[in-house]
């Protein structure tokens, strides 16, 4: 465990994953991830903690009970101070997360149709976190969750799909992890997760992981190398999950889709299709499905995997209710040492038959149409991991030599709480 030296506390890190950085389009070699980021994530981490030991939910009756860990009575901020260090032979390594055909991040589009300086850049950097506390309880409080606050938590943008993940050094973890340590890995993420549901029915909460050769170190192009393959592997089996995919010129439609047919509800892509707001991609299962009428439930189905403003090129998509307009994936992934880690969060309960709007401006039209009333996340993707593992075996899918997703830890929510 890391301990206070006096009032101050350094915890060196080590990037486990490129963060996509706003101002790494700057070229700066110092760019790191911001204490101003990292702090009101590690604050409501703690919170959580204190929640959970003291058994209790209300932050403003842990607000009266440990008055002294808050700046004030208003905020939800603890009482410490927090700066990130890059060392004085330290830079950070830039990377483009678009051009070239030979590292390309596939699953990044942030720099569609952007040029030069409008680009973004992935940052792989290795800086020193300073925490100052003079709260001798609020200090015990830190070291004894530090560690795990970075294990579980990704920075920057698209971290939900494992950019910008940090390990601290003093974890010691091997280059190619243990299978101990991969199951302490899953039972943080899902402890975690469980920390932070409202609605903590007693239902199976599961770690999934993809693992791949160790990262090699010895140059930052090699080690470039490894994470795109790692990138990948994360951007076919999201896609195959939420918008479906080709390979080899051979569509395979969303999982989602598939999930929801069984259960005899239609989805946005039919939808749109019915009332000419769009065209579909997938002819085969959408026209089946249409000619047929045997999909006449129609629902928002890919909400359950978060929202966007845009479906299918020309359609906007919005909600009515503008406190819950933007929804991200539930399916959340976390890179460390060699392995990608997945597991999935709670879904927020506004979301559940939820009115959205459709337009397409081009067509001049416009629909409306409501997200499902229910969706178990964790059958869901417990489901999806089979599918997907078989979709990989089958020699006739196009997709050849993959690694197949495997079971970490699998726990009841009665178990972590």
């Amino acid at each position: 465990m890391l301990e206070f030296k006096g009032c101050w506390l350094e915890v060196k890190l080590e990037a486990q994953s490129p963060m996509i950085h706003f101002q790494a389009n700057k070229g700066h070699p110092g760019v790191t991830v911001r204490a101003s980021e990292v702090k009101p994530k590690l604050d409501k981490f703690l919170i959580r903690k204190l929640q959970k030991r003291d058994g209790i939910q209300n932050v403003e009756q842990i607000k009266k009970k440990y008055s002294s860990f808050f700046i004030d009575s208003t905020h939800n901020a603890l009482n410490y101070k927090m700066k990130m260090e890059m060392g004085q032979h330290q830079q950070s390594s830039l990377i483009d997360l678009s051009s070239g055909k030979k590292y390309k991040y596939e699953l990044y589009y942030g720099n569609l149709g952007k040029e030069g300086d409008e680009k973004k850049m992935g940052v792989l950097s290795n800086p020193s976190v300073l925490i100052f506390c003079v709260i001798a309880d609020l200090r015990i409080l830190i070291q004894e969750y530090i560690i795990e606050f970075f294990i579980v938590t990704n920075f920057g943008a698209m971290q939900n799909k494992g950019f910008g993940s940090f390990l601290p050094n003093s974890c010691k973890y091997a280059s190619v992890l243990k299978t101990e340590q991969e199951k302490e890995i899953a039972e943080y993420l899902l402890e975690d997760i469980v920390d932070s549901m409202k609605n903590r029915r007693n239902c199976k909460k599961s770690c999934y992981s993809i693992c791949f050769n160790e990262i090699r170190q010895n140059s930052r192009e090699n080690k470039n190398a490894d994470y795109v393959e790692m990138f990948k592997e994360i951007n076919r089996f999201y896609k195959l999950v939420k918008s479906g995919y080709c390979f080899q010129g051979k569509y395979i439609e969303s999982y989602i889709h598939k999930y929801m047919h069984q259960k005899n509800i239609g989805n946005e892509t039919e939808w749109m299709e019915q009332q000419g707001l769009s065209f579909v991609r997938n002819k085969s299962d959408c026209m089946t499905a249409l000619k047929t009428g045997q999909k006449k439930d129609w629902k928002y189905v890919r909400a359950m995997l978060g929202t966007s403003e845009k479906l299918d090129g020309a359609v906007k998509v919005s909600s009515f209710d503008k406190e819950i307009e933007r929804v991200s994936s539930p399916i959340y992934f976390k890179v460390i040492k060699n392995v990608v880690f997945i597991v999935a969060r709670e879904i927020p309960e506004k979301i559940y038959g939820l009115e959205y709007r459709f337009w397409n401006r081009d067509a001049h039209k416009e629909g409306r149409l409501k997200t499902p009333d229910e969706f178990d996340i964790d059958e869901f993707l417990e489901k999806y991991v089979d599918y997907y593992n078989n979709l990989l075996k089958n020699k006739n899918s196009g997709i050849k030599g993959k690694r197949e997703v495997e079971v970490v830890k699998c726990v009841t929510i009665s178990e972590l709480q």
